[in-house]
């Protein structure tokens, strides 16, 4: 049966799949997996044995950049083997056992390096030695993973201060919108007029690449800033239009707003875009806000990420060591000369 108009170059589908119209499986898929020889691994020297690790590297169509970081990882490998190898010798890729590459590991701990340089090199080595040689070099080694670490979050004073010091009506409608609503940077660069609707009081936001929509209650304090933004505005324009004509602002130029306000305010902590969001996850949880309606209100995909801020949030009967101390210690005077000091041994306990 012939096919005519637009669609006379698809395939038809020989077999009905649930996910629609066939589609040819990537022919780096179909490709057996490479594996070293026996031999290569016994008795090969090191330049022979990456010169038949790079083939079998290429085969699989790593970049080049990608083969020139696992020649310098098994560099690094191979100089703690001839470190460490009996009598002084050069060691041979057979010597690598997995008591000696722990012993790697344990010395680049020590050395401080990186999460991800040690997590770099344990998946080089798992490539070459476990994939490619058949080995069990790193099966009982976990990858580390990249540390959390709190973020700087904004109190409700010091949000309030850093809006004040916005110098136009438009940077503190922005600061107003992320601090009171959670918005990404560029989800405040998207928002159109249209996506402002002020007798609900929702704010529509687009996010995925405008492909999703959700909606952020929009804060009290942004409203007579909104009546003042969207004046004489069509509904299709930009709400914080850029310096061309029917183009929105740029992120960069939100980041340097919110930069600006921050050493204008005298704040210490790091202040972004993204810290605001955060301090907005931060209150809503302090004030009660349910974990599922502020996952839907930040528009996260997974709930693991909403629960990270649990974190900042302090149980309420938790005590602190201070406040059990008598009050006899905290009146003590401290001591601060010398003489003082003297004065204090000789009156005793």
């Amino acid at each position: 049966m012939k096919c005519f108009g637009r669609n006379r170059h698809r395939r038809a589908p020989s077999v009905r799949q649930p996910w629609g119209r066939y589609q040819e499986p990537c022919p780096t898929a179909l490709r057996p997996k490479p594996r070293l020889a026996p031999d290569v691994l016994r008795n090969a020297p090191w330049p022979c044995f990456w010169d038949h690790v790079q083939s079998q590297l290429r085969g699989t169509g790593l970049q080049t950049g990608t083969r020139r970081v696992y020649r310098q990882v098994l560099r690094t490998f191979r100089a703690h083997l001839d470190a460490t190898e009996p009598g002084g010798e050069p060691s041979r890729p057979a010597s690598a056992t997995p008591e000696r590459t722990r012993a790697f590991f344990h010395q680049m701990a020590e050395r401080e390096r990186s999460w991800s340089s040690i997590a770099t090199h344990i998946g080089v080595l798992r490539t070459i030695f476990d994939k490619l040689g058949g080995l069990a070099l790193t099966t009982d080694m976990r990858t580390p993973k990249r540390p959390q670490r709190l973020y700087d979050v904004l109190s409700p004073a010091e949000a309030g201060q850093l809006q004040r010091a916005a110098g136009s009506t438009r940077d503190r409608l922005m600061i107003g919108l992320m601090v009171g609503g959670g918005l990404k940077v560029g989800e405040v660069c998207a928002l159109r007029v249209a996506d402002v609707d002020q007798a609900r009081g929702i704010l529509t936001v687009r996010f995925s690449g405008e492909t999703r929509r959700r909606e952020v209650p929009l804060p009290d304090s942004a409203r007579v800033l909104l009546a003042s933004e969207t004046l004489f505005r069509q509904p299709a324009d930009f709400l914080f239009a850029g310096a061309k004509p029917g183009g929105a602002l740029s992120v960069r130029t939100v980041e340097r707003v919110v930069q600006r306000a921050a050493r204008k305010a005298g704040l210490i902590k790091v202040v972004t875009p993204m810290s605001l969001r955060h301090s907005f996850a931060v209150q809503s949880l302090r004030d009660g806000m349910a974990e599922r309606e502020l996952q839907e209100t930040l528009g996260h995909q997974w709930i693991d990420t909403t629960l990270a801020y649990r974190r900042y949030i302090v149980p309420s009967h938790v005590i602190s060591p201070a406040d059990r101390l008598s009050p006899d210690v905290l009146e003590r005077r401290s001591v601060s000369t010398p003489a003082t000091a003297r004065q204090e041994l000789a009156r005793g306990p």
